[in-house]
């Protein structure tokens, strides 16, 4: 179980695998079996996003009021909570809540001390009692492969392995059996078969929402009227030319010896069409800072969220700030 892979169980899995930890987002992680949650969160990679920043839970509100009586379990190994919760998919999965959130408190760079995010979750409680269930209660090759684990070192063990790039520990070793033994268990949550139609909703809403936006935009189109200022629209021919031009010029600063490195990583394309997007958001005397062009282009991309979009708005625009006045 190396970052970036590992064992998956069906075809959801399967995707999963080929894909590799980086390219996970936290409604994917939702929808995963519970074995390949277990075993995603054994990396250290796990709470890594595709656009470099940092997955965070984000369940609707507010939780249902749970703790750790809530829990029960069938003779067929099935887990039942008494109310559905979404958005977490770490809820009771052992190497999310002992590998990454061992720590009640961190100490920010200000000295600060910060509750860490499992400190911080309201169904920490329930979180802990389903880990012991899964880890004790699971059979008699998961207590063994456990019992294992921890006299290697335990999580401890892997999380100094991290820290010195270490994959080879015996504690590394016997993570990977407990994940192993873990996944072979078949242990299920019932949880996630509200997970799972809570999603496909979601995803239903969001395609009849895109739908309903391109109706409109035809039927303004067909109106001679102005259509909504996040598509992507062709302008007049000076405009897009000079979009062009910042364009050819990025990308051969890119090619160029001695790119500074805050340039080298910048998405030339995506450059130029903020720009064309702030032109066109400032000639109609709008707003046109970070915030209002992401949210123009959330309009045109449901896919993406407002806070991601804004976050590369604003490094884009920090950069063709200092691009315009390179001479």
């Amino acid at each position: 179980m190396t970052d970036g892979t590992h064992t998956a169980g069906d075809g959801a899995g399967e995707q999963f695998k080929t894909r590799g930890a980086h390219a996970v987002r936290r409604n994917e992680l939702c929808l995963l079996p519970l074995g390949d949650r277990i075993a995603h969160f054994a990396k250290r990679s796990a709470y890594d996003m595709p656009d470099g920043r940092v997955l965070r839970m984000q369940p609707p509100k507010p939780l249902p009021n749970l703790n750790a009586s809530s829990l029960t379990r069938s003779t067929d190994g099935v887990f039942h909570i008494t109310k559905p919760v979404i958005g977490l998919p770490c809820l009771g999965i052992p190497t999310a809540k002992y590998l990454h959130g061992r720590r009640d408190y961190l100490i920010g760079d200000t000295g600060k001390m910060h509750l860490t995010r499992c400190h911080r979750c309201e169904l920490k409680d329930l979180c802990e009692r389903m880990c012991d269930e899964l880890l004790h209660h699971s059979g008699d090759a998961v207590l063994a492969a456990f019992r294992e684990f921890m006299n290697s070192g335990g999580w401890s063990a892997v999380v100094r392995g991290w820290t010195r790039n270490d994959r080879t520990s015996p504690a590394a070793a016997r993570l990977r059996e407990l994940v192993k033994a873990l996944q072979a268990a078949g242990v299920t949550f019932a949880n996630d078969t509200d997970v799972r139609e809570y999603e496909e909703h979601r995803q239903e809403r969001e395609k009849a929402s895109a739908a309903e936006r391109q109706r409109k935009s035809r039927a303004a189109r067909a109106a001679g009227e102005q259509p909504p200022s996040g598509e992507q629209l062709p302008g007049d021919a000076e405009l897009m030319a000079r979009a062009r031009a910042l364009r050819e010029r990025i990308q051969n600063a890119q090619e160029a010896l001695g790119c500074p490195r805050w340039l080298a990583g910048v998405d030339a394309k995506f450059a130029a069409k903020i720009w064309v997007l702030r032109e066109k958001l400032a000639s109609r005397n709008k707003k046109h800072g970070a915030t209002h062009i992401a949210r123009a282009l959330a309009k045109a991309t449901p896919e993406a969220t407002h806070d991601a979009l804004r976050k590369r708005v604003s490094r884009v625009l920090r950069v063709m700030q200092a691009i315009e006045a390179l001479p």
